[in-house]
């Protein structure tokens, strides 16, 4: 009898051991070890200094960001089309000079006759006017001869007045779109901003390159960089950048660039 509760005692004992073998087994198992939870700490610290480093970006990817935005977004200049009859001239101004008003007539009477060399004289003299209505409405009328008046619509682009400044520019824009040859294209664009001082408006001007050549796009943004207007230059760098993913270093480094990335062949 004593024999089998000793028995029975140790088939207990040893059955509480073994529950209790198995139960720091399954605590090892489940519970990671330093090794692990170091690894685990050093994955999740990785993981956090990825995830920072990619929220993080630089001036240079946040303006190269903007710039594709404001391509992307921008309209396109689309050709104009020429009405069939010159427009009617409308002045608001009632108290115009005698000169100024007989101007405006001069440059009606070009519209209609769609004589561009008389209208010369006529918007060279609104050009010089004190009033903005004056000025505004030679706008108008170059506008409606188009790519012929590229080099006139100039003379307002810079105007004192920003209604007279802004529709220059607008005009000057919509003439552009007709002019497909990127050389000449290209020069243009640099004679008009070489006169602007207006942020918006240089940046609205500049996106007239992007669809030129790679050269043509180069060619223009050096001379611009390289040039007097400061306000042009500033714009011509960015827009430079954004073209090259790279600051600009002086005309070596692009020639260099565009080596390495010359036009689509045709």
């Amino acid at each position: 009898m004593k024999v089998k509760m000793i028995a029975r005692g140790c088939a207990t004992l040893m059955l509480l051991a073994a529950l209790a073998g198995a139960g720091w087994l399954l605590a090892t198992q489940l519970s990671p070890s330093n090794d692990a939870k170091a690894s685990a700490d050093g994955d999740t610290g990785t993981s956090r200094a990825i995830a920072t480093a990619k929220g993080r970006t630089t001036a240079k990817e946040r303006a190269q960001t903007t710039k594709a935005r404001r391509i992307a977004e921008r309209p396109r200049s689309a050709v104009r089309e020429r009405a069939q009859t010159p427009p009617k001239l409308a002045v608001e101004d009632e108290n115009l000079s005698p000169r100024d008003r007989a101007c405006v007539e001069a440059i009606q009477a070009a519209l209609d006759d769609n004589d561009y060399a008389r209208l010369l004289p006529a918007v060279t003299t609104a050009a010089k006017s004190a009033s903005s209505d004056v000025r505004a409405q030679a706008v108008e009328a170059l506008r409606w001869f188009g790519k012929v008046a590229l080099s006139e619509l100039t003379m307002f682009m810079a105007d004192a007045d920003e209604d007279v400044r802004t529709s220059a520019c607008d005009a000057w824009t919509s003439a552009l779109s007709e002019i497909e040859e990127p050389a000449l294209k290209g020069k243009l664009v640099v004679s008009a901003m070489e006169i602007l001082t207006d942020a918006d408006q240089l940046e609205s001007m500049i996106m007239e390159i992007n669809d030129l050549p790679n050269s043509a796009q180069m060619d223009i943004l050096t001379r611009l960089i390289e040039g007097g207007n400061k306000a042009a230059a500033e714009v011509a760098r960015e827009h430079y950048e954004f073209l090259t993913s790279e600051p600009y270093e002086g005309i070596d480094a692009a020639r260099k660039w565009l080596q390495e990335n010359p036009d689509d062949p045709e």
